[in-house]
């Protein structure tokens, strides 16, 4: 009997030592996973920070590396709040990526691509604003980079007009502002471009102020040639040049008449000559010339008068004591007038000559 009961007694302790083990051998497993689940957590959260820098106000470099690795740490999460946590952080480094590339490809190094659109930049602005809701930094960055890219695209648009309109108009001030537009563009090739229409523009606008210089000498030119065209074919001018030759073979025709004529000795004797060297200024000279106004008018009778002057030169000379108020032997020279009164441009003209008159009878003019 003794020995039963202490049979009972040992498997009793036995099952309760075998029971003891067990549940603490399920708390140090427990334990074990929970340290586990933890490591991996922290594991996925570590390679998911590993996307940005330390101090997060930009991507981390080698992302693509790094993304694969946060992606195989995140899937080893077994708790799916943190996993699905996790996995959009992921996302939202892919689109911060993504859109920071977009901005590198219209700025590089500070200098717009020559390629880039207005409509890109709104494009681009339109995503980014979300970034600010994941990281404020990284947003601040690439918004002051995208609004630089659109400055520059807008200036490369107004000097690109603005040659267009030079082109256009071919003028000065349009050059000029062309010019002073295309020294803003940062982007050389584009700088180039434009420079190069530029000087195509200024070789057009040299070549028309060529042709304008040309053409304005062609007139002046021309008018030249019809002002003296005009000149020639004048006839006044063409009378006037006759009577100044007629006046100067009169004038040399009557001088030598007079010296080979012989003069009156009477004081009524007056040569044509002598009237020129007074001016015409004494009353008979006036009044010998209002006789003379009865002369014939041609030519002919002036040959004519011409011939018979030396018998009509002996008349003057037995008649040079008469005083009849008459002008005698009045020889016609030349045709012109007589200014009677003594006050005109035929004053003292040598028209006639050798004649004797008595100015007695003449009445005042």
């Amino acid at each position: 009997m003794k020995k039963k009961v202490l049979i009972s007694a040992i498997a009793i302790s036995l099952l309760a030592v075998g029971t003891g083990a067990y549940a603490y051998n399920e708390k140090v497993e427990a334990a074990q996973l929970e340290q586990q689940r933890i490591q991996t957590v922290d594991k996925a959260e570590n390679a998911v920070a590993a996307l940005y820098t330390s101090d997060k106000t930009a991507l981390a470099t080698d992302l693509e590396n790094k993304l694969k690795a946060a992606k195989a740490a995140v899937k080893k999460v077994e708790d799916t709040k943190v996993k699905s946590l996790l996995t959009e952080k992921i996302s939202n480094a892919e689109e911060i990526s993504t859109i920071q590339s977009e901005v590198s490809n219209i700025l590089k190094n500070g200098v717009v691509d020559e390629k880039a659109s207005e409509k890109q930049v709104e494009s681009i602005s339109k995503k980014l604003g979300q970034v600010k809701d994941w990281n404020e930094s990284i947003y601040n960055s690439l918004s002051k980079q995208l609004k630089e890219a659109g400055k520059q695209i807008a200036a490369i648009n107004e000097a690109s007009e603005k040659v267009k309109a030079a082109e256009k108009s071919l003028k000065e001030k349009d050059y000029d502002a062309a010019s002073d537009l295309i020294a803003k563009v940062k982007n050389e090739e584009k700088k180039e471009e434009l420079t190069k229409q530029l000087k195509a523009v200024n070789k057009t606008m040299v070549a028309k102020a060529e042709e304008a210089k040309r053409k304005k000498a062609e007139e002046i030119a021309k008018a030249e040639a019809e002002r003296t065209t005009t000149v020639s074919n004048n006839p006044s001018s063409s009378n006037v040049s006759s009577r100044l030759s007629s006046s100067s073979n009169v004038s040399s025709g009557s001088n030598s008449s007079s010296t080979s004529s012989s003069k009156p000795s009477s004081s009524s004797t007056y040569s044509s000559s002598n009237a020129s060297t007074s001016g015409g200024s004494t009353s008979s000279s006036q009044k010998a010339s209002t006789s003379s106004k009865s002369k014939s008018g041609s030519s002919s009778s002036s040959k004519t008068t011409s011939s018979s002057s030396s018998s009509k030169g002996s008349t003057s000379s037995s008649n040079s004591g008469d005083k009849s108020g008459q002008v005698t032997n009045v020889e016609k020279t030349t045709e012109g007038e007589i200014d009677y009164k003594g006050t005109g441009p035929n004053k003292g003209s040598n028209t006639y000559e050798g004649g004797t008159f008595d100015g007695s009878n003449i009445p005042d003019w």
